[in-house]
C-alpha cells in the first residue's frame, strides 16, 4: 500500500481566513501608526507647554506701551495696567472654576490712564455658589475713587 499524501486543509485558503487575517494585519499598522502620533503629539504639547510657561516667568509689560506701539504681545505674556474700573459695566462670566471651586468670573472693563477712549477687560476674581450654576452680587467691585491698578494679568489667545 501506498502512503497517504495529506492533502493541505482548504480552511487555511478560503476567503474567511485570508479576510481576517488581512483585517488584522491592518489593524496591527493602525496601531503602530497612532502610537507613533501619540508620541509626536506628546513632543508637540511639551513644546507648547514649555512656550506657555517661559512667557508666563518673563517680567510683566506694561499694556499701555504694547498698545501706543500697536504691537500685540506674545500669547500669555504678563501684563500692568494702570487706570479706572468702568463702574456699573461689570460682567459675570458663569459656569467657570477656580481651585475646584464652581462659580462665576467676575470681569470689570478698566478705562487706561493713557487711553481714555478704549477700555480693557480686567478678570477681579472669583463668585463661588453652592450649586455651580447661579451667582449673585451684592454690589459692584471697585475701589473708593475709581481708580484702579491691575497687575500679573496675562494676555491668553482667544481660543
Amino acid at each position: 500500500m501506498e502512503p497517504r499524501l495529506k492533502r493541505p486543509r482548504r480552511g487555511l485558503l478560503s476567503p474567511g481566513w485570508i479576510a481576517s487575517h488581512l483585517f488584522v494585519a491592518a489593524m496591527v499598522v493602525l496601531m503602530v501608526n497612532l502610537g507613533f502620533w501619540q508620541l509626536r503629539r506628546h513632543d508637540e504639547r511639551r513644546a507648547a507647554n514649555a512656550e506657555t510657561a517661559a512667557a508666563l516667568a518673563r517680567d510683566p509689560v506694561d499694556l499701555a506701551g504694547l498698545l501706543s506701539t500697536g504691537d500685540l504681545p506674545s500669547d500669555y505674556t504678563a501684563v500692568t495696567a494702570t487706570g479706572r474700573y468702568v463702574e456699573g459695566a461689570e460682567v459675570l462670566i458663569a459656569n467657570r472654576s477656580f481651585e475646584g471651586q464652581a462659580g462665576s468670573w467676575l470681569a470689570t472693563p478698566l478705562r487706561l490712564d493713557s487711553a481714555p477712549a478704549d477700555g480693557t477687560s480686567s478678570l477681579d476674581g472669583s463668585v463661588s455658589s453652592a450649586d455651580g450654576a447661579t451667582s449673585s452680587l451684592d454690589g459692584s467691585v471697585s475701589s473708593a475713587d475709581g481708580a484702579a491698578s491691575s497687575s500679573g494679568g496675562s494676555v491668553s489667545p482667544a481660543g
